[in-house]
């Protein structure tokens, strides 16, 4: 049997599911581990009248059966489906009332994109909802080819579907409510029962189930970090799990660890939860189960075939580019950078993806400035390892690029990483894994003592000089007497210098840009967002840390770093480069388009304020006229 299976598809384009589709070929079965379960009901448009007059009764009315019965009355017919029980476990009362809550009862399922998946599937399409979804979205699980694995398990073939919805709520030894966030709590304990009474409505053996649940079994692919680091699964799934080992289990929930599998003895777990706050990170996994084999898995990735692809472009800029027609990577790389403009792209975006497709096209960076900066022959490459933000995890203050959050309070390194930046890769590497005072002192002082001996400046990677604020802050915690060594340092930051200097098609990682310009060598698990959280953890929940797989991580981005780095010393002091011609390079280029557009413009008499230019301000607009106007002056 092959399933689809996908959760969590918050920010996603629906249509991504469909090239998942593509991509798998012929599917058995497609499963969805619940949230955001509306985004995939039929759209219906209702009258300003009836919206007022259901806006009115959220008003008036307390309970929500209530406010239905009353719409009712007023639509004059029956709702399709009655409301049901409406506590939260989140704010411990009945959910608020809101007009879209009442008119949804009066809403049917037919035509959703459930649907409509369910027609490219042998058997249909099977889901559940989650935790942010409200009560009234089980109905959306309905209608032909949909069913709601929660409230009716099914055997397809040989093998048993049992569903869980919403967030499964366990109070822990200091009696704290876990995972108590929701709006569909079930207590941990009738996940037991819920299950058995699944295996036995379908009949059939335990290697032969496939649970589908919103919430992770508990220290399965369950690490949260939204409200603090921690875990959110369920003990009681986990317990049955180890106990029946089942073929499958299928989950989502904990954003941070989607797109990752993990085995059980014989049973695979599988959180396919995609990002929340990066639409591009979407997952979704291909599972193929058979009779007396292990479970295979491979992911799909349907950004891949998108414009989304390229680094840069978010779902806005998609659907800007494909106003125009531009819908991959390909055509983007290929579209001339008028044709971007005129699709809503800012001109320096538009150069920027341009240049991209440059460098995608010829294999090499593509050069943007005739001015390169020059930076030493030798330099100390470092690189620092830290936790992630204190407190609350907040995604957009983020630095995916250094994997770490771009707050300077508690980033901190624990290791830090350093080597010189010649022929060989020689690094050196200094750790305090625990907050003790001594250790952390001797590990920032012998780092300085290697800078100080190995020429005073140092380069890290970032573009946000974050390894040099968490430097300053470690010092600050833990070697004051450090500060001024550190301020006596020249820095480099290589990331931002070569962003100023060139483009390259893909992302700005270490690891893309040193595969990019030829570097061979291994590959590495880790990054630095999966190795700041599991410091966390290690630190705040005493959880087993493997050190030296960070430690490897740790010293292959300063070796990629020093190969990156003689590289642009090479690239920079070259005889071509003291040659090169960025007169026609893209930056230069949008100039000339943008001048040409607002030069047809003017010739029809146009002012200042009636030229429209996609992508440009008014105020860019009325800058490009003056100096249009000044030109014009001294041609004369």
């Amino acid at each position: 049997m092959r399933i689809l299976f996908f959760s969590d598809w918050r920010i996603q384009p629906m249509e991504w599911i469909d090239r998942m589709l593509d991509e798998s070929g012929d599917v058995d079965f497609i499963v969805y581990g619940g949230d955001d379960t509306r985004r995939f009901a039929p759209r219906v448009e209702w009258s300003p009248d009836v919206f007022a007059q259901a806006d009115e009764l959220a008003r008036r009315k307390r309970k929500l059966a209530s406010a239905v019965a009353a719409m009712a009355k007023i639509l004059g017919r029956d709702p399709v489906f009655v409301p049901e029980a409406e506590e939260s476990a989140w704010v411990g009362q009945s959910l608020p009332l809101f007009p879209e809550r009442i008119l949804r009862h009066f809403e049917s399922p037919n035509g959703s994109y459930f649907q409509r998946l369910g027609e490219r599937s042998r058997h249909g399409v099977g889901a559940v909802i989650g935790n942010d979804c409200s009560p009234e979205d089980r109905a959306v699980l309905s209608g032909t080819g949909v069913v709601n694995l929660h409230k009716q398990p099914v055997k397809v073939g040989a093998w048993g579907f049992v569903g869980i919805e919403g967030n499964i709520v366990w109070t822990d030894r200091d009696g704290r409510r876990v995972n108590a966030v929701g709006l569909i709590p079930h207590q941990d304990s009738e996940v037991r029962d819920m299950l058995e009474r699944g295996l036995r409505d379908i009949k059939v053996n335990e290697r032969h189930l496939v649970v589908v649940t919103h919430t992770p079994p508990r220290g399965l692919l369950d690490l949260a970090i939204r409200f603090g680091v921690s875990h959110l699964g369920s003990p009681a799934l986990e317990e049955f799990v180890r106990e029946r080992v089942p073929a499958l289990v299928l989950c989502g929930h904990a954003h941070s660890r989607g797109g990752r599998a993990v085995r059980v003895g014989d049973t695979l777990v599988v959180n396919a939860a995609s990002s929340d706050n990066r639409a591009k990170e979407a997952h979704g996994a291909l599972i193929e189960i058979e009779e007396g084999a292990l479970p295979e898995l491979r992911w799909l990735d349907p950004a891949r075939h998108s414009t989304t692809a390229v680094f840069g472009v978010g779902p806005v800029s998609e659907r800007k580019l494909a106003s125009v027609g531009i819908t991959t990577a390909d055509a983007l790389y290929s579209a001339p950078i008028g044709e971007l403009i005129r699709g809503g792209i800012k001109p320096a975006t538009a150069a920027s993806f341009a240049a991209k497709g440059s460098a995608f096209c010829a294999g090499a960076p593509v050069w943007l400035e005739s001015r390169h900066e020059h930076v030493p022959d030798a330099v100390v490459l470092y690189d620092v390892e830290t936790g992630l933000a204190p407190g609350r995890f907040d995604p957009l203050r983020f630095d995916y690029e250094a994997g770490a959050s771009r707050e300077v309070a508690g980033q901190e390194p624990w290791l830090i990483a350093a080597g010189i930046g010649t022929a060989d890769d020689e690094v050196s590497q200094w750790e305090s894994l625990d907050e003790d005072r001594a250790a952390r002192r001797r590990m920032f002082k012998d780092f300085l003592d290697f800078v100080e001996a190995s020429g005073n400046t140092t380069c890290a990677w970032s573009g946000t000089g974050f390894d040099d604020r968490a430097i300053v802050a470690g010092l600050g915690r833990w070697y004051p007497q450090g500060l001024v060594r550190w301020e006596r340092v020249r820095k480099l930051d290589l990331c931002a210098i070569m962003k100023r200097s060139l483009e390259l098609p893909g992302s700005w990682s270490i690891k893309d840009v040193s595969r990019f310009l030829g570097w061979q060598g291994p590959e590495e698990e880790w990054d630095g967002f999966q190795a700041g959280l599991a410091y966390e953890a290690y630190r705040q929940l005493g959880e087993p840390f493997d050190v030296e797989g960070v430690k490897r991580y740790n010293r292959l981005d300063v070796v990629q770093l020093a190969f990156t780095y003689r590289w642009y010393v090479t690239a920079v002091e070259s005889e071509a480069a003291q040659r090169r011609d960025t007169a026609n390079t893209p930056r230069a280029r949008w100039s000339a388009e943008g001048l040409a557009a607002l030069e047809a413009q003017l010739a029809q008499g146009l002012s200042a304020y009636e030229i429209e230019v996609p992508g440009y301000t008014i105020l860019q607009i009325r800058r490009k006229l003056v100096y249009l106007k000044s030109r014009s002056r001294s041609a004369g």
